[in-house]
């Protein structure tokens, strides 16, 4: 507990030096936003997520990175798929897997 606050604190004073620099956009995210990299197609993607997004929105944030419709991509976790209307912060810790539906 005390390290994840740790890095919390460490990674906003980091990101607000870097805003002030130039060198990034501040972000309209909340502090407790989830950065994911995709790996598709031999490239990497970032996005990050905020935990109150529901599974449409994200993949309407991811679609247009993977170049596909938002109806191609199906989110799994635990291994099942999510449906549209669930919320990311219901989920407890896990991994997610973006799969686009060809």
């Amino acid at each position: 507990m005390v390290l994840g606050t740790l890095f919390d604190f460490i990674s906003r004073i980091i990101d607000a030096l870097m805003s002030m620099l130039g060198m990034s956009a501040p972000s309209a995210l909340p502090s407790n936003a989830l950065r994911v990299f995709i790996k598709y197609s031999g490239k990497t993607i970032q996005v990050d997520l905020d935990p109150t997004w529901s599974v449409a929105h994200i993949k309407s944030v991811v679609a247009p990175k993977l170049g596909c419709a938002p109806e191609e991509i199906k989110i799994i976790f635990a291994g099942n798929e999510l449906p549209d209307n669930f919320i990311l912060e219901v989920m407890s810790s896990g991994a997610l897997d973006f799969k686009l539906n060809y």
